[in-house]
């Protein structure tokens, strides 16, 4: 009866012994590689979804220019600069900053765009003229319109005021060219917006026939 009792009593320390191995090595993660593996992967995931990208040996880097009419250009692509490596969009920021007038943005795990504002117009838009108003005279800017920056002539003889009602409501539109609607601009493009300056000259020769 005791040796019954005793066998009884061993078998049932070695199960709780079992138990309690069995539990340790799944609470201290020896024994769950592939829930491990699971979770690595939804760490990872979640990384790339909130966009933490970083500049790697496999990075290019798509520079361009940014004009005053706002047309982009591609002006090289290349590999990532060594001092680059392991940047983020933040640490690019210090570098090439929104000041100066860079953008930064990744396009891609592996494209890292460098976009900088010139002041200047792209080489289609320079042969550009508009007519405008500047001091309340009637004025000529280069470029297309809704880019008032480059002032290239005044006609002192031409006193905005002078004008029909029409024709200064119309001109004052113009120099608000981007506020205006897709309608609206179409006839201001029309009537104030040469491709050349031949077409500009051509109309100036004439400006009271214009008017």
């Amino acid at each position: 009866m005791f040796g019954h009792r005793f066998v009884l009593a061993a078998l049932s320390a070695f199960l709780v012994g079992v138990i309690v191995t069995f539990a340790y090595l799944i609470t201290t993660g020896m024994f769950s590689p592939a829930i491990d593996s699971v979770l690595n992967s939804s760490w990872a995931m979640e990384d790339k979804e909130q966009g933490q990208l970083v500049v790697t040996k496999e990075t290019k880097t798509y520079k361009q220019n940014i004009y005053l009419c706002g047309d982009t250009e591609d002006t090289s692509v290349e590999n990532a600069a060594p001092g680059l490596l392991g940047m983020g969009e933040t640490d690019l920021h210090s570098i090439f900053s929104e000041a100066d007038g860079w953008q930064v943005r990744f396009e891609g795990p592996q494209e890292l765009v460098l976009a900088r504002r010139i002041n200047e117009l792209c080489s289609e838009h320079k042969a550009y003229r508009h007519l405008g108003v500047y001091n309340n005279k009637l004025a000529v800017f280069q470029g297309p319109l809704g880019i008032n920056t480059i002032l290239l002539q005044v006609i002192e003889n031409k006193s905005v005021d002078s004008l029909p009602e029409t024709m200064q409501q119309k001109l004052r539109q113009a120099m608000d060219f981007t506020q205006q609607n897709s309608e609206l601009q179409a006839e201001l493009k029309q009537n104030f917006e040469f491709d050349t300056k031949k077409e500009l000259y051509a109309v100036m020769e004439n400006i009271d026939e214009f008017i």
